[in-house]
């Protein structure tokens, strides 16, 4: 992931290289006030304590820096984990052990976002929630989507017996067939985002 980051950076901001680092979110090997912005797509959701990032976060920002990120908005509005969490709750077992995170939707809720981020030191918290949408062909490509491409959802596929992943990527194939409008349309599936922005005074 980092080396397919590092050359599609490169190549959008018309760069012969850009530097790409792994570290700990909770623990950055960067001086303080260095980054004009910090940006997280996707990924407070799967940190076992955010308010570690977004101190950190902080740290790295100059004064006026601002921090981006985002979560998915909360179901039934996104409509494939919609159909991921219904398929488990009617299939499967959604009670098994998952990596240690927050809530999946904690971060969607606009008041409780702003008390933990204001909690850090930011200042200027603004969510909205921004339209997006999932488009496959193969209906099929959900239920991949999730099993190999994502964190906490692949975990809680993994944790299924064989037989009710089945019946899982059934009930998920079938719903994801269910948003063809047309035999030579895709499927769409409404996938909205929450982004939250915030400042450092």
């Amino acid at each position: 992931m980092v080396d397919l980051a590092r050359a599609r950076l490169a190549k959008s901001l018309g760069l012969e290289s850009v530097q790409c680092v792994e570290a700990d979110a909770a623990s950055m090997p960067f001086d303080a006030e260095t980054f004009d912005a910090v940006a997280c797509s996707f990924g407070v959701l799967h940190l076992p304590e955010p308010e570690a990032f977004f101190t950190e976060a902080l740290r790295i920002l100059r004064p006026g820096g601002r921090l981006g990120f985002t979560v998915w908005a909360p179901t039934p509005s996104t409509e494939a984990l919609a159909l991921v969490h219904t398929a488990v709750q009617q299939h499967g077992n959604p009670n098994v052990p998952l990596p240690e995170a927050p809530p999946f939707f904690r971060f969607a809720d606009a008041a409780d976002t702003a008390r933990t981020l204001s909690a850090v030191g930011f200042a200027e918290i603004v969510s909205k929630q921004v339209a997006m949408c999932w488009e496959v062909k193969d209906a099929r490509e959900t239920f991949v989507a999730f099993r190999d491409g994502t964190g906490r959802t692949a975990a809680l596929l993994a944790g299924q017996s064989p037989e009710q992943l089945q019946a899982i990527e059934a009930a998920i194939t079938e719903g994801t067939e269910a948003k063809r409008s047309g035999p030579d349309q895709s499927c769409r599936l409404q996938m909205p985002c929450i982004l939250t922005l915030a400042t450092k005074r």
